[in-house]
């Protein structure tokens, strides 16, 4: 009868690895898609990470499983080693890319006004408190000056990215007009405005009578003024009113300080003796200085007539005329322009219908006004 043994025979296999290195990608704060390594050998090889690291929040279990949920964004670099105490343990190098996770950006600041310091823009993230980069027109520093601008605001994290684009408009600030020597005097030539502006020194364009030519002659101009500036806006209105000299200015043309402080240049005074007071002088236009003749009517054939000149727009004195044949009685007449410029004619006259025509006065009348 023959004789049998059974027997067992274990061959060892030192590890080999059967699978690439993982090739996805995760995204910072979301679960990685798990990733697992196969090897062969006998016995069964377990995995470590023996360089490098895997992406923060990752793990590695020895059966060869890598998962978790990444916590910082980045490349991660390293070696991954198959060993089972046979022979040569096997590697395989990884790199696996952790991106950054998307975020919102909210901008705001976009409507601002000029105040010649830098406007930025603001923004609001979600998640909240990221820090984010501006750029102007392309440019990171902000503007100051009044206009629109390409505004684009851009996440700076080690784990988030997004970006938002708007338009920053700086309006114009209000500026402040005041308008000086809306009253002047007539002399021939053109009577410009001039205007102060808050702030001050910016360009002001003035028109007058919707003209932007200073007007010359008599009378009154509306005046419009608006402010030419790149960064400032604001307008302004008026009258201007070219007129006749003024008493005080009369005064101070012909009399001194001493002059007039001793009453010589009163309205009543008649420093020259010719019988027209200073009044008169001011209203006829005649020198207080010079002795002037009073104007005389004469009788023609419409009657009995007054004819004298006058600087035109006098504004402190007005001017009537009456008659009488009997000094007691005074009766008003019309004053007529005869021409006008300024130098003007004037004309009284009586025609004779009523009362005695062999005996008939007239009169000027000039009454002061404020000065």
């Amino acid at each position: 009868m023959a004789a049998t043994q059974n027997f067992s025979i274990t061959v060892n296999q030192m590890p080999a690895f059967t699978n690439a290195p993982p090739s996805g990608s995760g995204v910072f704060g979301t679960a990685y898609t798990p990733f697992t390594y196969t090897a062969t050998g006998t016995p069964a090889p377990t995995f470590t990470v023996t360089s490098g690291a895997l992406p923060t929040g990752l793990s590695l279990g020895t059966g060869g499983v890598i998962s978790g949920t990444p916590t910082a964004a980045g490349t991660f670099t390293g070696t991954v080693t198959a060993t089972n105490g046979i022979g040569t343990a096997a590697t395989q190098n990884f790199s696996i890319v952790i991106a950054k996770a998307a975020a919102m950006v909210s901008l705001g600041g976009l409507t601002q006004t000029f105040n010649n310091t830098p406007r930025f823009a603001t923004a609001t993230t979600t998640p909240s408190g990221l820090a984010v980069d501006y750029t102007y027109d392309s440019s990171s520093t902000a503007p100051t000056n009044a206009g629109s601008y390409s505004v684009v605001a851009t996440i700076n994290d080690s784990n988030y990215s997004g970006t938002a684009s708007g338009t920053l408009a700086i309006a114009k600030a209000t500026a402040g007009i005041v308008l000086n020597g809306p009253v002047q005097t007539y002399d021939g030539s053109p009577k410009p405005v001039s205007a102060t502006t808050t702030p001050s020194g910016l360009t002001v364009s003035i028109t007058y009578d919707g003209s932007a030519t200073a007007p010359t002659n008599h009378g009154s101009y509306v005046i419009a003024a608006s402010i030419n500036d790149a960064n400032y806006s604001g307008t302004g209105s008026g009258t201007l009113t070219i007129r006749g000299q003024s008493a005080a200015s009369w005064r101070t043309q012909h009399f001194s300080s001493p002059e007039i402080t001793a009453g010589l240049a009163a309205d009543d005074a008649d420093a020259d003796g010719d019988g027209l007071k200073n009044l008169v002088e001011y209203a006829l236009g005649t020198d207080p200085r010079v002795r002037n003749a009073s104007p005389a009517p004469i009788l023609d054939a419409n009657g009995l007539t007054l004819t004298f000149t006058r600087p035109k727009d006098l504004p402190n004195v007005s001017y009537s005329a009456e008659s009488t044949d009997s000094f007691g009685t005074w009766t008003p007449i019309t004053l007529e322009l005869v021409n006008d410029g300024p130098v003007q004619t004037w004309r009284a006259r009586d025609t004779l219908a009523t009362g005695n025509p062999n005996r008939r006065f007239i009169r000027l009348v000039f009454t002061a006004g404020a000065n």
